[in-house]
């Protein structure tokens, strides 16, 4: 555990706390401080014991004086609004993972490296830093970069299911939907919201179409097929599980049971979508994959028009699954950094 790497989690929402409860699997990282301006003590203990979507954590929980400590480790919990007065050196960490999705520039998650951290990660799509996404471009970090995105849950998922098929197949064209799960931002009841009147609307009744930050990830991380990819999204009542509606037409034809072949090959050990791409011929819902940190490709929902014409089915977690992908590019990079 001395050799863990130590993280700060700045928002302590749904991401945050998935960030949490994703560590303590993880021997690689240990997190030693929690800020959240809204967020006690008591309140954190009593959200990482209590949660509607997954039965809440398991193991010990109790709050202390501006800590929690959870399995026997203490984590320091603070208040403050301004990030770069979050004392995180007083708790040695070494990264925050910035997940209040308010600081998501470079400068703004930059103010974090003020209370002694050394390098930030912002857990969403960033308008102006280095976007990195794991098994797609983040062997290419540079070892002075300091603050990085990881993009959004989406845009972690998708990237590496089109390296591969741009790699193995080529890709002419491709259009995905991404079946997104209820977010804390949309609307319990109908209200009002600025110049998005449907995502004001009622998120328990209805199914709302949105846009998808994942096309400017792909953008970022994948140039070669920036004018080739265009995303959607869609948000459906339910708390646990995403998919990916993918629509690809390929350079290089190949008939649906080889493509089946090729990505279960893919998702075996030795392979550099190893834990990123999985492969499943079971009959999968949404809540079945509320853990998987991998791309689970639906081979049984999948369907072809022609041999370089395929509608695919993906499955991911846009909560656990992303904060352990969060996890292991921090292990990732860290050796670069």
């Amino acid at each position: 555990m001395s050799d863990a790497v130590t993280i700060g989690i700045n928002g302590f929402g749904r991401v945050g706390r998935a960030v949490l409860v994703a560590s303590l699997s993880n021997p690689a990282v240990r997190v030693t401080a929690i800020n959240d301006p809204f967020i006690s003590a008591d309140y954190a203990a009593y959200l990482v014991k209590h949660d509607s979507a997954t039965g809440g954590f398991k193991g010990s929980v109790e709050a202390k004086k501006d800590a929690i400590v959870v399995d026997g480790c203490t984590i320091a919990v603070t208040q403050k609004s301004d990030p770069s007065s979050v004392p995180w050196g007083d708790s040695h960490v070494t990264y925050v993972i910035e997940c209040s999705g308010v600081h998501t520039t470079h400068d703004r998650a930059g103010a974090h490296l003020a209370g002694g951290a050394s390098r930030v990660v912002i857990a969403a799509p960033s308008s102006d830093a280095v976007t990195l996404v794991q098994g797609v471009n983040a062997d290419s970090m540079k070892p002075s970069t300091q603050v990085i995105s990881a993009g959004s849950c989406t845009g972690m998922a998708v990237c590496p299911i089109l390296r591969f098929l741009g790699e193995r197949f080529g890709v002419d064209e491709c259009t995905f939907t991404a079946v997104h799960a209820v977010t804390p931002t949309q609307k319990v009841v109908d209200g009002a919201q600025g110049k998005e009147w449907r995502s004001a609307r009622s998120a328990m009744t209805n199914i709302i179409p949105h846009s998808s930050g994942a096309t400017k990830t792909i953008q970022k991380v994948l140039p070669q097929l920036a004018n080739k990819v265009l995303g959607t999204s869609l948000r459906v009542p339910v708390q646990n599980g995403c998919a990916l509606d993918i629509t690809v037409r390929l350079t290089n034809g190949i008939s649906k049971e080889a493509l089946d072949l090729a990505i279960q090959e893919a998702s075996q050990p030795g392979s550099p979508f190893y834990g990123l791409l999985a492969f499943s011929s079971e009959e999968l819902v949404s809540s079945d994959v509320s853990a998987s940190a991998a791309s689970i490709y639906d081979s049984k929902a999948s369907v072809s028009l022609s041999s370089t014409t395929h509608k695919l089915l993906w499955w991911y977690s846009h909560e656990l699954g992303y904060a352990q992908r969060l996890l292991l590019l921090i292990a990732q990079t860290n050796a670069s950094w």
